[in-house]
């Protein structure tokens, strides 16, 4: 494994017994002449684990000729992963067009009745308007943001948000408009609240059945403004980030939450290729764990070149170039050889 004496400076490699989980010597740099001289000075490797770097490929190949190189399952993930992300990220749209979806099937809030004589501003707002009219005072004498933060104790995020807003209300607007850990849940809220239930403590049971983590109180601080006869802050679809999608095609399905279950399903529904996306992560993935890389490995290879997944067409060409590596990777070749002497050379990135 590659790591850096000096980030973005200088490089080593690291041979690990692979037997062992042992490191066993640090050669300089990441080519392929060191590690050619450390196999010929230590005879005897048969397997060699490495990734798909093209200098550890050429060492291997002439510095132990007669061992089996492996490409490792680890580093095979992590790329198939990073061409997924790119590969969810061009249908962005279609996550935006979901969580619209989602939003217009959400029935909107009853009226509530206004309160004849508007309700007390909470103590949290007026502390908000006491820091903005600190901070902007503060500002205007020509301090940083940074000496802000220090003189009134608060986070530098907060005086920047705090600075640039004209007035209070603008201020309080900006805070009460993040995004929150409630903002997926505040439609099913809403819903339960005009079905007659006013109970936190089952609400918050409710939507943490559904994915939330967040606390209790959150969810009671969120619902006061319906006790006192207002309308919370309105709520308002959140788009499907790439990443969360792509980390649900990533793992096995039992381990989603019904939520995210729910969610995929939405997602895959709607696109197709995001769909067959799906079944070919999902085909990799069996191959890997079940090391059936011989049997399925070329099948896998014509059905994804046949599809029109142009980011997993680069993953398959990768492939073509180390193809024995990566079979053997795929088919648990390593463990024919325990016992006998399996180096592990490669790039963590």
């Amino acid at each position: 494994m590659t790591f850096a004496l000096r980030r973005g400076h200088v490089y080593a490699t690291v041979l690990v017994d692979a037997a062992t989980g042992r490191a066993v010597d640090i050669l300089p740099g990441r080519e392929a002449g060191p590690l050619v001289d450390w196999l010929k000075a230590h005879p005897g490797a048969r397997v060699i684990c490495r990734d798909r770097a093209g200098a550890y490929a050429e060492g291997a190949s002439d510095g132990a000729p007669g061992a089996v190189q492996v490409a490792d399952r680890w580093h095979l993930w992590h790329i198939l992963a990073e061409y997924t992300a790119k590969a969810v990220a061009r249908h962005r749209a279609c996550l935006k067009q979901i969580a619209a979806a989602a939003e217009q099937a959400q029935p909107p809030p009853e009226p509530i009745a206004t309160a004849t004589v508007p309700p007390p501003e909470s103590r949290l707002t007026a502390r908000m308007r006491d820091q903005h009219a600190a901070v902007q005072a503060l500002y205007a004498r020509g301090l940083g943001l940074r000496a802000i933060a220090r003189e009134l104790g608060v986070d530098r995020k907060t005086v920047r948000r705090f600075a640039h807003a004209t007035t209070g209300d603008e201020a309080v607007a900006r805070a009460i408009s993040r995004p929150t850990v409630l903002d997926r849940y505040q439609p099913h809220l809403h819903r339960r609240w005009t079905q007659g239930c006013r109970d936190a403590a089952m609400l918050h049971a409710e939507i943490t059945a559904l994915g939330y983590r967040g606390s209790l109180r959150t969810v009671h601080r969120y619902l006061q403004p319906l006790r006192t006869g207002t309308h919370p802050a309105a709520f308002r679809p959140s788009a499907l980030t790439i990443g969360e999608v792509t980390s649900w095609l990533l793992r096995r399905p039992e381990d989603l939450d019904p939520r995210q279950q729910q969610l995929l399903a939405d997602v895959r529904g709607h696109c197709a290729q995001i769909d067959r996306l799906a079944e070919h992560v999902t085909g990799f993935a069996k191959m890997m764990t079940k090391r059936t890389g011989e049997q399925h490995l070329a099948g896998w290879l014509e059905r994804v070149e046949a599809d029109d997944q142009p980011e997993l067409h680069t993953f398959t060409a990768g492939i073509h170039h180390d193809l024995a590596a990566v079979t053997a990777g795929l088919s648990g070749v390593a463990r024919k050889f325990v016992g006998g002497q399996v180096q592990a050379v490669g790039s963590l990135r």
